[in-house]
């Protein structure tokens, strides 16, 4: 199976570097898309990869405005959330590099790497905004029912999260 995004198409969704480690974003994409993107869609995930070339799934993964009882709504793309998963994970491994002796972090005369908790603290970002970006995605995908029906049928009405329920404060 074959990665939904590429490296260079991650690079245009989550600035990364001019220079990308295309190994380690493939494997953070590989990571999130069998983990991460299963994990919201359920079933329908295989729905998606068995029709990725699939005219009518153009869409649901580029992104598009469409309308819901005569309100028009935005949904940023499966590519787009993908790509949030994939940073996500790529954050942890940005600065390390395994070699036969173990794990190591770059160290260069220029720069030193970043404390910990703020990885933790983008990384836990980046889940409150993919799971905000999910749910026009999620009234995208009910919304064409007829056109995505696995998708309807087969998913519990509470998205998943992550665990995490968040609440709008206004």
């Amino acid at each position: 199976m074959s990665n939904i995004i590429t490296a260079q198409e991650f690079a245009t969704y989550r600035d990364v570097g001019k220079k990308l480690d295309t190994n380690k974003i493939d494997e953070c994409i590989k990571q999130a898309q069998t983990i991460d993107l299963y994990d919201v869609l359920n079933d329908f995930y295989f729905d998606l990869i068995e029709n990725i070339d699939n005219e009518e799934y153009a869409d649901l993964l580029s992104g598009s405005t469409f309308t819901v009882k005569g309100q028009s709504y935005i949904q940023a793309g499966l590519n787009s959330l993908l790509a949030d998963y994939t940073y996500n994970r790529y954050m942890y491994s940005v600065n390390t590099n395994l070699t036969p002796f173990g794990a190591v972090t770059k160290l260069s005369n220029d720069s030193q790497p970043i404390d910990r908790n703020l990885l933790k603290d983008i990384s836990k970002q980046t889940q409150i905004d993919a799971s905000i970006k999910f749910q026009m995605i999620d009234k995208y995908l009910k919304n064409n029912s007829s056109r995505f029906p696995r998708y309807s049928t087969g998913n519990n009405e509470n998205i998943n999260t992550g665990s995490q329920r968040f609440t709008v404060i206004k």
